[in-house]
């Protein structure tokens, strides 16, 4: 089953035009605005997601755990 999952996502990334697609959005913050941005590299049968730019990890209770991160991502 996971093997047929991975091949049949890979064969519909690789349907997706190669490149390198970037997004970005601001939300109400605490002090100042978060800033959150993606980028998404196509390459193959392969998306790399880097997040650099996004706000830093904040000093209060509303961080998000990798676990999380990684789902939302994925």
């Amino acid at each position: 089953l996971y093997r047929r999952s991975d091949l049949a996502m890979r064969d519909a990334v690789r349907a997706l035009p190669g490149g390198t697609y970037r997004y970005e959005m601001t939300t109400d913050g605490l002090e100042r605005p978060f800033v959150f941005k993606i980028a998404l590299t196509i390459e193959g049968d392969e998306i790399d997601i880097d997040y650099a730019g996004t706000s830093p990890q904040q000093a209060r209770g509303i961080n998000v755990v990798y676990a999380y991160t990684f789902a939302m991502t994925a």
